[in-house]
């Protein structure tokens, strides 16, 4: 009976058999340096985006809550539009009259190339001050009360200058009609009042009317003369 030889796989084969499977498994496992920084990159963005989505709503309610409510009572907001429907009942007429008479003022001392400068308005609100301080009172306590700003003053006394340039000439007043005045209405001022001091104030006081009396007469021209459309009646 013939013997069976056994065949045996050299060392040598072995050896390169197990260097291919090696070099062939090193190919095909991934960069593992590189792919925690791929996938970071792909979960940080949807998180990004939103943490940016929930950081703008938040603003948004906070802008819209500051801006839109004005107070809650129990809870219930009140807003600002119930507020400006309440107020456009009670005096939204007044107010756009008043919007239109300004907006003409402004326009007619632009076609007249008359300005009040802002050295003209800070002088004025300096004489304002003197006077209050002299009652024992500030610009800023007398503001507070009437519920105005500095601006909103600076506003007023833009428009009366405005006004007494336009108007420059019509608002005079004589001696004859200071004393006049002031012998029919002597016992409404304090008995101690120096004369200076009363023909001064009386002066003004007489200004002011004339400068009224001028303004809503111009103010009436200019009306008639202009072409305002009313888009929601009041």
């Amino acid at each position: 009976m013939a013997k069976i030889k056994k065949t045996t796989q050299p060392k040598k084969t072995v050896r390169k058999t197990v260097k291919k499977i090696t070099a062939v498994k090193t190919v095909a496992k991934p960069n593992i340096n590189q792919l925690p920084e791929k996938l970071q990159k792909l979960n940080l963005l949807p998180i990004a985006i939103f943490l940016v989505a929930v950081f703008v709503l938040v603003a948004l309610f906070i802008f819209l809550r500051k801006t839109l409510v004005v107070a809650t009572v129990n809870g219930q907001p009140l807003t600002r539009l119930a507020v400006v429907k309440t107020l456009e009942k009670q005096g939204a007429k007044q107010v756009v009259d008043s919007l239109i008479s300004q907006t003409l003022l402004v326009q007619k001392a632009k076609q007249e190339k008359i300005t009040a400068s802002n050295d003209e308005i800070q002088a004025e609100i300096t004489k304002i001050e003197a006077q209050l301080q002299n009652q024992g009172s500030d610009l800023p306590t007398v503001l507070a009360t009437k519920g105005m700003t500095q601006q909103d003053l600076e506003e007023q006394i833009k428009l009366r200058l405005l006004w007494e340039k336009l108007l420059a000439g019509k608002t005079s007043v004589s001696d004859k009609e200071v004393n006049k005045y002031i012998t029919q209405n002597r016992d409404s001022y304090p008995e101690d009042m120096k004369e200076a001091e009363l023909k001064k104030t009386v002066r003004e006081q007489l200004e002011n009317q004339k400068l009224s009396t001028a303004a809503q007469d111009l103010l009436a021209k200019l009306k008639e003369e202009a072409s305002i459309k009313y888009y929601i009646n009041y």
